[in-house]
């Protein structure tokens, strides 16, 4: 009966292991949710172990895709991608998938806005209400 309940317990710690294991987003910026005074030049998106991003679209309040640079081919922690024009006033979606160490494939989504310049609070993030 003991070797039943450690054995168990093995499993669920090899299990929880796993869990722990798989990649997943750390950090972006713009943060999901941002609302950014003025509109970012770059995406960049921290994993939690290297990854190879295979997918990243933005599309603006009105569906239409805003043009990205390259993603890149190579593995990496850190994956910055360019925004190739300014971005209009408005909402913004962007939605990535990546293939992490695990195998694995992971995915999301960001949300943020882009209220417009200006000079005095200028690349500024204003607090949520």
């Amino acid at each position: 009966m003991k070797c039943l309940a450690l054995l168990g317990l093995g499993i669920m710690v090899l299990q929880a292991q796993q869990v722990q294991a798989h990649t997943y987003l750390a950090e972006s910026v713009p943060a999901d949710s941002a609302v950014l005074v003025e509109a970012p030049k770059e995406i960049v998106l921290t994993f939690s172990t290297d990854v190879r991003l295979t997918a990243l679209t933005l599309q603006g309040s009105s569906g239409e895709p805003q043009k990205l640079g390259p993603v890149p081919e190579e593995t990496e922690q850190r994956v910055l991608v360019a925004i190739q024009h300014n971005l209009v006033p408005g909402t913004y979606l962007l939605t990535w998938r990546a293939v992490g160490a695990d195998t694995h494939v992971v995915s999301g989504e960001i949300h943020f806005s882009v209220l417009g310049s200006s000079s005095t609070l200028s690349n500024r993030v204003l607090p949520e209400p």
